[in-house]
Formats: structure tokens, sequence, C-alpha cells
């Protein structure tokens, strides 16, 4: 775990997402041969009704404990009293995951792949057969973080450079003190895919006239500061360029 505040510290060590236990949905025994199918899910549907809200809410807890998990192995801000600071992290993961990722442009939520963060949660794969489950408390979760006050759910995303270093600050709808984020870390919770994704959605909230992300609903970012081909660059990098085999022949 990044155990400094300060993103300008060595890289952590390679990020590993939280695995919940969440209970499983009951299944039918060995039923005799014939029976139609219809009948079956209908009946596999009638044994998991009484739990199925106590499974959401544990999925919806799970996804905030993943996310949480990420937060503080980015920022190192593991105490209770620290969890309001870190919260417009966690609201822009979870707004991130709802988002998706793949589709015309790349960020029309297509893909089946989730975050690196949120991997674990079920099979880990936005077309699975739980994968509409996840959905669901993922947005669940996100909504219990925002609450009811207006606002809440608004997240400032501005760029700078601290000694040399590219930050990412993070900033909620309450006016509470930005959280720097190390650009490199993020894109290590979240995946080259997800990371680039990101830095596609940044780049457009900073052509757009209302600075607005697109597809992350409350997320702007703040335009004319030095720092953002810096903090971009470190956010998604290229790919590594593979040079070309040794060819005997010559």
């Amino acid at each position: 775990m990044n155990t400094d505040t300060d993103p300008t510290s060595d890289p952590a060590p390679t990020f590993h997402p939280f695995r919940p236990e969440v209970p499983r949905a009951p299944v039918l025994g060995e039923l005799p041969d014939g029976i139609p199918w219809d009948l079956q899910e209908e009946a596999l549907r009638a044994l998991r009704a009484p739990g199925a809200g106590d499974r959401h809410r544990a999925r919806a807890a799970a996804a905030t404990a993943a996310a949480i998990h990420a937060a503080v192995w980015l920022t190192g801000l593991d105490r209770e009293e620290e969890r309001p600071r870190i919260a417009p992290l966690l609201i822009l993961l979870l707004r991130l995951e709802e988002a998706g990722i793949g589709g015309p442009g790349g960020l029309a939520g297509e893909a089946s792949g989730r975050a690196d963060w949120a991997k674990a949660l079920g099979k880990g794969r936005r077309h699975a057969r739980d994968g509409a489950a996840w959905d669901a408390a993922i947005l669940t979760a996100r909504r219990i973080l925002e609450g009811d006050e207006a606002g809440a759910g608004a997240v400032r995303v501005a760029a700078g450079v601290k000694e040399e270093t590219p930050v990412l600050f993070l900033a909620g709808g309450a006016g509470e003190e930005e959280l720097p984020v190390d650009p490199r870390l993020l894109g290590e919770v979240l995946g080259r895919a997800h990371a680039r994704a990101l830095a596609l959605r940044l780049i457009l909230g900073l052509g757009a006239e209302d600075a607005k992300v697109p597809g992350l609903p409350e997320v702007t970012v703040a335009r004319g500061q030095e720092g953002w081909a810096e903090v971009l660059k470190a956010l998604a990098p290229p790919a590594p360029v593979q040079e070309p085999a040794d060819d005997d022949r010559w």
C-alpha cells in the first residue's frame, strides 16, 4: 500500500483488487429429467426472490469496500476520519465503472471487462451472468456515498505538476480540500484500457464549452492549468514499442 499521501513519492507495489465475500444465490438441486426449462427458471426465481434484497445490499457494500480499498492504496488515507477526503475519488471510480468502455469511440460502455479495482466483484465482467446485478450494486454504492445533499456527487478534476511530477487534484462539490492523486497509480488501479478511456474523457472535457466530462455526470475539469499534458501521459502512457525480432536471414 502507498503509505505516503504525497503522490510524488515512489510508486507503490502492484495493485491487487479487494476480494469480497458475498452470499451466493441459492441453486436448485438435482431434478428429474424432462422438466421444462421455463418451469425450472420460474422455480429458480421463486427460490431466489426472498433473499434478493439482502444480496443486492451485500453487493453494494462489497463494491464500496473495493473502491475504498483502491482509494486507500492510492492515497494512504486509511483512517475512518479521513474518508470524507477520499469521497471524490470513490465517486469517480464508481462513475467510471458505471460508464464502462468499448464500442463507438471506445467510450460507449459496450465492452465486458471491468476496471482492475472491480475485477473481483462477482465474475468481474459486465456481460457475465451476474454482470447486471453488480452493475446495479455499483450504482447503489455510488448513490449511498453521495447521499441526499445537492451537489454531493460533483467531482472537479484539476491537473498540476509538483516537484516535476504530474498530479491529479480531485475536489468534491462541498468545497473540501483537494485530494492529490498520482495519475500513474490511478492508471494501475484502473488498468490500461480503462485508464486510456478516462484520459479520452478528460480530453473531451477540456475541449467542451461547459468543461463537463462526457459519460460522467457531475464530473468537470479545470481548464487553463499547466500540467494537463504531463498528467494525461502519466495516466495513459503509450504502449511500449517492440523491437523487431532479429532476422537470421540478413
